[in-house]
């Protein structure tokens, strides 16, 4: 035993020489984070985070006014959660700024840190504006074990500042809205004395840390008094994830929910953990439990141990979920990244009738449902047997409710909004959807020797429920003209998202009844009949390399739900039976194309539509009236001042100089020098132009991360300063299309232009961080179609205006566009709509407002690549024109307010504080597509109108003729969004007017 205890005895002291050097190095820096909070007075200001449930350390001073600290709760890989109370009495009347210097999470933008709240009781928090706060680098502690391997590709290390007034001898900061563990104990003591017929307080468990600081893990009981057998267990748990607030508000609202509706607990017994990660929420970390040693370690992911239940809080939750063998059971999160709710859960009928319930109910968005492998409580608890509705549910953090003047008063709302229509479809089931053995049976790898809680390899032999993928379109895409509603016997089979390794593969397809042959079809109207042997039509070899399978059938008869059993898909040349044994069925989500929801597409409403879109009363004069409207506004509203430093700007009703504003700007400009000649537009033109240029990183060639890229202003950037926020990747070919635009206008260039706009080029082309991918910004490597389409599109107009005036650009330039325009076109569905980020699942897919945005962006640059030299013969694009265009169409609306009925873009369900697709700009998007659409698609006379009727509305109805301190152009269809810096658009709206001028007989 002696050289055992020796060897533990030189371990501990290595251990503790390795702490003494990171203690030594990040006191010159950064002190480590220590439990317990910090407390320090600097400036006057005392800096408190040992308060209870406190997040916040190695608090410092580093300038006039400006105090950094640092969230990172010990080796936790992620981090975005502080709060502190700050005593400054002396201080008050002072403007400060405060700095975090090491938040970890995706996004990294001033909207991601938009639920930053504080207080001056520390009860009643206000939410901090996005003027107020600015996106700024990470800021290293000094300490090569605490600074190594923090963050990755989608967790990029930065920092954020915050400018806040004080106001009061106390305050209180933090993000998100605090949620401590002293008020779910009040909480559940409140209620049991309040009810003491109804709550029962319930001790669950303890965690690693429990008897250490207190507080153990606790749920309450809600049920009526007596063992009604016939009562069904409903269980919520929330906190998982200790920062993850919003789910934990939203249990909160539930059960108050409950306590509302008496006659609910004649049927259920409902059961409710806060918080689950209790030692998280005491001691500040904002996803992970503790180690056992609190500084030593990273802790564990309470949501992903359910699959072993070695971690305390499942082990202590799982006797009593074995005892209660609840019908539904739910875990509440919040991503800090969503803008619209999703769930995980088991596919099926009973998934579907809450999905129904939820959306019905809530006053946010519900994205979908869809489930995935992992070792989740929705994946763990069905196969056990113990509940066959088990989901994680993602409630919103960053999205108010309308209506609510809160974060905290939206997340309660959610939670009793989630109890209604969960209870409702739970009424409205039948029996047998709550049997576990019902769920299961919808899970892909249900087989004992399947079984796989962990992610693995994908699978190359996949099987498919026909009714789950398959669809009927609207008549006219299947070459059925427009003027006459009808119906049709073509089925469209589709499935996106999926993990299928590139390469050749057989499929075939199961129908259900006897038929001889299948009709297949690849474009929707062209089909071949393919023999039925076996009981299945095999295609031997179909190529799959874009995570997406799309088929068509023409089947007169076919019952509801389509013609087709299931799909198998397995490795061409492999043997059908065998491949069908070994298949693993797919279940990530259901296809929903929402064509239901398109009041236009119901036989009574298309013939009313029909006539709008063909009314002849509007046209090139109203065009040009807008555009001269839009150009005055810019006149009066650029700096033309030398002195100035925005000269050449445009001021824009969001109080900022934009540069995106003065490119465009500038084509306006020069679009009125060539109609009048008069030099002052040249100009304007001019000094808009080399405005713009300003937003360009060239003070470091050897940035390659920045040089040569332009900037977005952001609410924290809206002046000219001594420092350029990072690049942005959209804003960048934004701006090269704009200034490639005034050369051909005749605006020629400089060399110094020429150069500048190489550079913008140069950044586009490193960018590419995979083939075919350009970064959204600075920094990402998420696969979003929009930067893929704006990439292409920038190099090529780029290539040739530098090509034709003897620039000589590389060829690899092209080589760029060329990949980036193929996995852009591999990207679109049968609808017609590319998914914000290729194959995701929520973002296309379906007719639905929340996709408008983002096809307008990218299918307008697109087109706009499509009339560059390299991508004039392209083949295949006039299918895709025709497929976007559709669905513009299936996205339409007639709006019957006066002062006419007027055909307009359909955003009414969009919710939450952003709204983008109630912005006016996706109108002027979506009209120049269609104008651009129009000849080559062969149906240029339907897509004009279309294009014009939507002008036609903003016109009529989103037009200011009032008001000459705002732009022309209502920013948007409603005014409850919180004003940003890039929701107006006029300058930009005015340059598309003449481009779908241009293109009018």
């Amino acid at each position: 035993m002696k050289p055992i205890q020796t060897c533990g005895r030189m371990a501990a002291w290595l251990a503790w020489v390795i702490t003494a050097v990171c203690v030594q190095a990040a006191t010159a820096a950064d002190a480590p984070w220590k439990p317990g909070g910090q407390r320090i007075c600097i400036d006057g200001i005392t800096f408190d985070s040992t308060i209870h449930c406190g997040n916040g350390h190695a608090f410092s001073k580093v300038g006039p006014d400006h105090y950094r600290f640092r969230a990172r709760v010990g080796l936790e890989p992620y981090a975005w959660r502080f709060y502190f109370k700050m005593e400054c009495p002396q201080a008050v009347g002072r403007t400060i700024t405060l700095e975090v210097a090491d938040f970890n999470h995706a996004g990294r933008t001033v909207f991601h840190e938009s639920a930053t709240v504080w207080s001056t009781d520390g009860r009643r928090w206000i939410t901090m504006e996005p003027q107020q706060m600015e996106i700024v680098p990470f800021t290293p502690t000094g300490c090569a074990k605490l600074d190594a391997h923090y963050g990755d590709r989608e967790h990029l290390p930065y920092g954020v500042r915050y400018r806040l007034r004080l106001t009061a001898p106390q305050m209180w900061f933090a993000v998100p809205t605090p949620y401590t563990l002293q008020r779910r104990d009040e909480l559940l003591d409140r209620l049991a004395a309040a009810h003491p017929e109804l709550v029962r307080s319930i001790t669950v468990g303890q965690s690693r840390h429990s008897r250490s600081h207190g507080f153990p893990i606790r749920a309450a009981r809600i049920a009526k008094p007596g063992d009604d057998p016939q009562r069904q267990n409903v269980v919520v748990i929330a906190g998982e994830h200790s920062a993850e607030v919003a789910g934990i508000y939203a249990c909160e609202g539930w059960m108050q929910e409950v306590l509302a509706h008496g006659e609910w607990l004649d049927r259920y017994v409902f059961y409710f953990v806060p918080i689950m990660n209790v030692d998280g929420a005491y001691y500040g970390s904002t996803y992970y439990n503790l180690p056992r040693a609190l500084t030593e370690g990273v802790g564990d992911n309470v949501s992903q141990g359910w699959h072993d239940r070695r971690l305390p809080e499942v082990k202590a939750l799982w006797p009593l979920l074995a005892e209660w063998r609840a019908v539904f059971f739910a875990s509440l999160h919040n991503g800090r990244h969503r803008t619209a709710l999703e769930a995980f859960g088991p596919p099926g009928p009973g998934s579907e009738a809450l999905l129904g319930t939820w959306r019905r109910e809530l006053g946010l968005p519900f994205e979908q449902m869809r489930w995935k492998e992992n070792p989740a409580a929705f994946n763990v608890l069905p196969r056990s047997g113990i509940t066959p509705l088990a989901y994680t549910i993602e409630t919103l953090l960053l999205v108010r409710q309308k209506g609510c003047g809160s974060f905290e008063e939206s997340y309660l709302q959610t939670g009793r909004q989630l109890a209604r229509g969960t209870v409702a479809a739970l009424d409205a089931m039948p029996p047998d959807a709550k049997r576990p053995e019902a769920s299961v049976a919808h899970f892909p790898q249900n087989q004992p020797s399947q079984k796989r809680l962990l992610p693995g390899p994908p699978s190359e032999r996949v099987r498919l429920a026909g009714a789950d993928f398959t669809a009927q379109l609207p008549w006219f895409y299947h070459n059925l003209p427009f003027e006459r509603w009808q119906r049709h016997d073509v089925y469209s089979f589709e499935v996106n998202g999926w993990d299928l390794p590139p390469g050749q593969y057989a499929v075939a397809l199961l129908p259900r009844g006897n038929p001889t042959s299948l009709a297949v079809g690849f474009d929707g109207s062209r089909f071949q009949q393919v023999p039925v042997r076996d009981g299945r039509a095999e295609l031997p070899s179909v190529r799959i390399d874009n995570r997406m399978l799309s088929l068509y059938l023409k089947t007169p008869g076919a019952p509801e739900g389509g013609p087709l059993e299931s799909v198998l898909v397995y490795p061409a040349g492999e043997d059908a039976a065998s491949a069908g044994n070994r298949a693993v069925p797919f279940a990530g989500y259901r296809r929903d194309t929402r064509a239901q929801e398109r009041e236009i597409l119901n036989r009574d409403a298309w013939g009313e539509f029909y006539s709008l879109l063909r009314r002849d009363s509007f046209g090139k004069k109203e065009l040009r009236a807008m555009f001269n409207d839009l150009l005055e506004w810019c006149r009066r509203r650029q700096v033309m001042e030398p002195g100035d430093r925005h000269y050449g700007a445009i001021y824009s009703e969001e109080d900022k100089y934009d540069f995106r504003d003065a490119a465009a700007a500038a084509v306006c400009f020069t679009h009125a020098w060539r109609d009048t000649g008069d030099e002052q537009w040249r100009r304007r033109a001019l000094a808009a132009r080399a405005y713009a240029f300003k937003g360009q990183h060239v003070e470091d060639p050897a940035n390659r991360n920045q040089y040569g890229g332009l900037c977005q202003m952001v609410p924290s950037f809206r002046r000219l300063g001594d420092k350029l926020p990072d690049v942005n990747g959209v804003e960048t070919c934004i701006a090269i299309n704009h200034l490639v635009k005034t050369f051909e206008l005749g605006l020629e260039p400089s060399e110094q232009d020429l150069r500048r706009l190489e550079l913008a080029a140069r950044w586009v082309a490193a960018s590419e961080f995979q083939p075919g991918k350009f970064q959204h910004h600075e920094g990402t490597t998420w696969d979003c179609q929009n930067s893929n389409a704006l990439g292409a599109m920038a190099l090529a107009r780029a290539h040739h205006a530098l090509d034709k005036r003897g620039r000589h650009p590389p060829e690899s330039w092209l080589e760029a566009a060329r990949r980036g325009m193929r996995h852009w076109m591999e990207g679109q569905e049968a609808i017609g709509c590319w998914p914000y980020r290729f194959a995701m699942i929520g973002r296309g897919q379906a007719f639905h407002e929340r996709n408008l945005p983002d096809q307008g962006m990218g299918t307008y640059h697109f087109l706009v690549a499509c009339g560059t030299p390299v991508f004039r013969s392209e083949p295949n694009v006039q299918d895709r024109m025709r497929r976007v265009a559709r669905w513009w169409l299936c996205t339409s609306r007639i709006d019957r307010q006066p002062p006419l009925a007027t055909i307009d873009l359909d955003d009414r369900q969009t919710s939450g504080a952003l709204k983008f697709s109630a912005f006016t700009w996706c109108r002027f998007m979506a009209a120049a597509s269609l104008m651009r659409i129009a000849e080559p698609s062969g149906e240029g006379d339907f897509w004009r109108q279309l294009a014009l009727r939507y002008m036609e509305h903003v016109y009529t109805k989103l037009w200011n003729r009032t008001d000459p301190n705002t732009a022309p152009v209502m920013r948007a269809t409603r005014d409850d969004m919180k004003v940003r810096t890039w929701i107006q658009a006029a300058e930009w709206d005015a340059a598309l007017l003449r481009d779908m001028e241009e293109r009018l007989p």
